[in-house]
Formats: structure tokens, sequence, C-alpha cells
């Protein structure tokens, strides 16, 4: 009974937390949307036209001016991308689709000229890259007497043939009066809408130390019938974008590691690069070999999809262990007066990649390190490994084989040979293993610290699964000035946690190393 009470007390402080944490936006200065107001802008334009091959509806713009509006591209209704419904859904509202969109031409010289506002503060583009497979760019000038002048460099990722839009934010924070305009593009961009806040001096907040953790996604890949819960679960993490520090996805982002998989997981996962959350990834057995399943480290699909040369231009990035390969990741972020450093390393990480995680974690004596990876922990509350009888272990696997520097570690060697040497480890992630699906343990490394790890993993295959995993996250609020964190395990689909022991925590008197001290 005492369990149950503090458990019910925990999610009503989580609710109230999450709750709490969204405050009144400034007004709206400007709200443009070309398709919710299709009607108001058919009436401005020339109306369209089908092209030849009856795939596109749409008049070419050229210079012109209406009610303190500017236009050079194309207005209409394009289709975004091959073999996919053409036009993509509003992440504010997944049951509404875009149509009518202004086209910014790859051409480089298109614009969409705003009326003068009085003062911006966050703004924000709804597009679409119409690249299946190469970024684009386009730019945010403001006009300085009678020339524009570039404030943002706004990069999109390329759409994967995925049914979602890009929602681009930026805070300007201009306190006067601006004329605004978007320009240019290396690839035709699809703008469906533009949003203008006022300026708020208190905006953006500070975000509470927030983290998501999206363990073993492959079946939502793998079955067309579950694509949407991969997006679904990433749109929902961007629309939470102002409360999420960093979000840890724990490898098998794919199950059968191919082009058609990880168009759907590279095309979820990049929702939340517009919105500017922080994330991070690992390869799991599924997403590396030939064909697939860790038969050998072949990560050449994870490295198109997800290239080095998209995150090392992000702050939070730190670098890869091997040049132009995402295989094993570090990252950094701080909140207040604590700094944290994320190591996202591959199923079984071989000698060579732990050697390097040490030198990393070394490198960074003041960060609370967290362990991102695919296999650690076991279903039985302890590590994978720490008993002979543990099953999908690295070496049970075609990597296993391999010798020397590229051994591959199991949990128990990962703990022996990382993680227990350093006094500011805190976390471990982990997804994996299936059965149960959950585990944790506490456990005191060498330098008499505590680490926290826990496993989750809710894919199908795990006892109780329903539609590959229901799309069901875990939601980690810390607070290290207080000394506690609690987990909380959360789907966007069915709006329902799950309330077992093994499926909420909080713990108390924890230890975070505070910066520089």
């Amino acid at each position: 009974m005492k369990r149950y009470i503090k458990n019910l007390l925990f999610t009503t402080l989580f609710i109230f937390t999450f709750v709490s944490c969204a405050t009144a936006a400034p007004k709206v200065m400007l709200e443009m949307d070309f398709t919710k107001d299709s009607t108001y802008w058919k009436a401005v334009f020339p109306t369209p036209q089908w092209n030849e091959a009856k795939t596109n509806y749409f008049v070419n713009i050229k210079t012109l001016k209406k009610n303190m509006y500017g236009f050079e591209g194309a207005f209409g209704a394009f289709n975004p991308g091959e073999n996919v419904m053409a036009q993509p859904v509003y992440l504010e509202d997944s049951t509404q689709f875009r149509k009518w969109a202004f086209r910014l031409s790859n051409k480089g010289n298109s614009y969409i000229e705003l009326p003068q506002l009085t003062n911006v503060g966050r703004f924000t583009v709804f597009c679409k890259n119409a690249s299946a497979m190469e970024p684009g760019e386009f730019y945010i000038q403001q006009l300085n007497g009678k020339n524009w002048e570039t404030i943002r460099t706004i990069y999109l990722p390329p759409h994967y043939n995925q049914n979602y839009e890009q929602v681009v934010e930026e805070f300007l924070n201009i306190d006067k009066k601006v004329k605004l305009r978007i320009y240019g593009a290396t690839k035709n961009i699809h703008v469906y809408g533009i949003r203008a806040h006022a300026y708020d001096k208190n905006e953006p907040q500070e975000k509470p130390l927030r983290l998501i953790l999206l363990p073993d996604p492959q079946s939502y890949a793998q079955f067309k019938r579950l694509n949407f819960l991969y997006g679904l679960q990433t749109s929902w993490i961007a629309n939470q974008s102002d409360s999420v520090m960093f979000v840890l996805n724990q490898g098998d982002l794919t199950q059968k590691n191919n082009d058609p998989e990880f168009s759907v997981s590279a095309g979820a996962m990049t929702i939340l690069y517009g919105k500017k959350v922080p994330y991070t990834f690992v390869p799991g057995n599924h997403d590396m070999g030939n064909p697939t399943n860790a038969n050998e480290r072949n990560t050449t699909y994870l490295n198109k999809y997800y290239p080095v040369s998209r995150y090392e231009r992000l702050p939070w990035f730190g670098g890869v262990f091997e040049a132009g390969k995402m295989d094993n990741s570090w990252h950094t972020f701080q909140w207040r007066d604590y700094k944290f450093l994320i190591l996202s390393l591959e199923f079984g990480p071989r000698d060579k990649v732990l050697k390097w995680a040490r030198e990393i974690v070394e490198q960074h004596p003041y960060h609370n390190v967290i362990l991102n990876t695919h296999a650690y922990m076991f279903r039985d509350d302890t590590r994978q490994g720490s008993k002979p009888d543990h099953p999908g272990r690295p070496q049970s696997y075609g990597i296993g084989k391999d010798t020397g520097d590229d051994y591959a570690n199991d949990g128990q060697e990962i703990w022996d040979k990382l993680v227990k040497l350093y006094p500011n480890f805190i976390f471990t992630f982990n997804g994996h293993v299936t059965s149960r699906g959950v585990g944790h343990q506490v456990d005191t490394g060498v330098n008499g610290n505590k680490v926290y790890q826990f496993l989750a993993n809710y894919q199908g295959g795990v006892d109780g699964t329903v539609n590959g995993g229901n799309g069901f996250l875990r939601i980690v609020d810390v607070n290290p000035e207080k000394g506690t964190f609690r987990i909380q395990t959360y789907s966007p689909h069915t709006k329902t946690y799950k309330t077992e022991a093994d499926q909420q925590f909080f713990y108390e008197n924890v230890r975070f190393v505070k910066s520089g001290k």
C-alpha cells in the first residue's frame, strides 16, 4: 500500500510538473497559413494550372506585391515526394493535412516578404524540403535601410519520402519595428505557413531538465500500418519542445537495416530538428550487418540516413569515434550549474571504442555522464554477461567473433571497463531485451558514486506489447539541485501511463556533480 500511495503521489506530481512547464505564449503578431486560408490566398495569386504530368497544380509568381506582402516563387498544391501522400500532415494537428503552399525555388532568388511588424520574438516557418535525400537551406532576412541582410540560415533535412512537415523555430527577439522575409533556397522548399510571436524578454524560457528515451522503435519502421507511431512519438516531443532538454534513442532504429525502414526512421527523427530538440541515437543489432542482425559491423544505411554532416553543425554535438560515422558519438548540455555528457555507443562496443570513451570522460571531469547504448542491462535486473545464461549478448552474434581491439563487449564488461571507473557516471539507458522488457539496478562505482541503470523495451516480442510498442516512451525528469529524478512511462498514442512498479521510479538523495566543484 505504501508503494502504491507513493506511486500515485509521484504520478500526480509528474503531471503537475509537466503541465506547469507550459505558460501563456506571447501574442501572435502574424499568422499566415496557405492551407487553412487557401480561399484568401487563391484570390491573391493568379489561377494555378496543372503541369504536364498532372502531379503539381501551381502558378509561377514574379515580383508580386499585395497587401504589404511580397512574393517571388510559385503558389499551388505540390507533390513533395514520391510514393507518399502528396500533402504532409500538420505536426500541430496530425488529423489534418497541408495542401496549399508557396514554393521557394531552388534557383535561389525566391522570397516571401512580410508586412512590417512592431517586434518579433519566436518566429516559426512550417515547411518541407522537396528533396527526398538531399538537405536544403533557406534564409531569414531583415531589411536594413535598402538592403536585406541574412540574420538566420535555416538547414532543412530531406523528407525521406515521409509525410511530415518541418516546423522551423527561431527566436529572433527583435524589439523594434522590423521588416522580414524568407529568401532563397538551395532546394525547392514548400512553405505552408509562417507565424510570428511578439518579442518577450523572458523568451526563450529555461527548460526543465527533462530527457525522453525512445527504446527499440524498429516495429514502427518495419510494419507500414505502424509507421505513423514513429512520427507520432517525435511530433509529440516536438510539440513539447520547450520542456525537453534531450532525446535519447536506444537503437534498433529499424528491424531489417534497409532503405525503406531507414527512410521511415530518419523521416520521423528529423521532425525534432526544426524545433532544435537535441537528440542522439545508437545502432542496435538490427541496424548493422549485411543484411541485418549484427552478422558484421556494417552501418552503411545508418550513416546514409543519419550523416555526421547533419549533426556536427549543432551546438550540443561533441564528436564521433570514427570520422564520417555516427556509430559512436558524444554530446553535452548544461542545466544551471550542472553539465552533462552523453556517450552514445554502438551495440557491443568494441574495446577500442571503450578506450575512446574513457578518454572523452577523462576530458570532462565535471560533467555528469550518461551512457546511451543498445544492450547493457538484462531483464532480471542484472547486467548482460554477469550470468552465463544471458541470451542476446553481443558475443552470440556475428560480431562476437571479432578479437583484439574489435572485441564486442557485453553489459558487464562495459561496466568493468568504463562505467564503474569514473566518479561522474550517473545513468545508463538501454533497450534490446525482450520478454519482460524492463530492468533496473543501482550500483556503486570504484569511487563511491552510485550509478542508476535502466533497461526499457516495448517492441513486438515484449510481454503484453500491442502494436509493436504502442508508442510507449520514457520521460526522465531530473533535478540536480534537489538531488532527485523521476521516470515515467507514457504513450502519446494511447495517452496512458504504465503504472507498474517497474515502469515508474522516484529517487532522492542522488549526488550530481556540480560544474567546476
